[in-house]
């Protein structure tokens, strides 16, 4: 979240708009965001913002009319700017991704920090501990991206894992 309001004012100050920088922010503050299911605005304060949303063609005034016209436009202009930053902020983020999938009974290789478990293989120098752990047999699909694996009982670590700790174990037979 905090990269996307540096990306939201790289795109505000770059281009001189900081006339437009509060309209930036309201803007921010009231789009969805998928990670928390609402507004910023909304998770802040419990309730949605009000808009204040003038009409250009109901006013009279030119200098209003003008600023609600340059308030659309700037509106438009954020948008397409500050969508373009998150695309490439997935795009970047989906580099380093890939799709894993595995079926109950394959063999997997365990990623664990050696650090943080030690119950799986104690080592004297946790510097020079293995990152993948002999294979375990997958017990079960959890959701769409977590798997039991069948661990000894003496462990003292749960069972179920996200699929980025789990690398295929390739048979010798290949």
């Amino acid at each position: 979240m905090l990269g996307d309001i540096f990306t939201l004012l790289r795109a505000c100050l770059s281009n001189m708009w900081s006339q437009w920088l509060t309209s930036a922010e309201f803007w921010y503050n009231t789009s969805f965001h998928s990670a928390i299911g609402r507004t910023p605005f909304k998770a802040l304060y419990g309730y949605p913002p009000r808009l204040l949303a003038i009409d250009p063609s109901i006013t009279a005034h030119s200098e209003v009319n003008m600023w609600a016209s340059d308030r659309l436009w700037m509106d438009h202009l954020l948008h397409h700017h500050l969508s373009r930053a998150k695309n490439r902020m997935k795009q970047q983020a989906d580099q380093n991704r890939s799709e894993h999938t595995f079926s109950v009974g394959d063999l997997v290789y365990l990623k664990l920090q050696p650090y943080v478990q030690s119950s799986l293989a104690p080592r004297s120098h946790q510097k020079l501990a293995f990152r993948f752990f002999w294979p375990y047999r997958i017990m079960e699909h959890i959701g769409t991206v977590a798997y039991k694996l069948d661990l000894l009982h003496t462990l003292q670590i749960h069972q179920v894992f996200y699929v980025s700790q789990l690398k295929q174990a390739v048979s010798a037979a290949h």
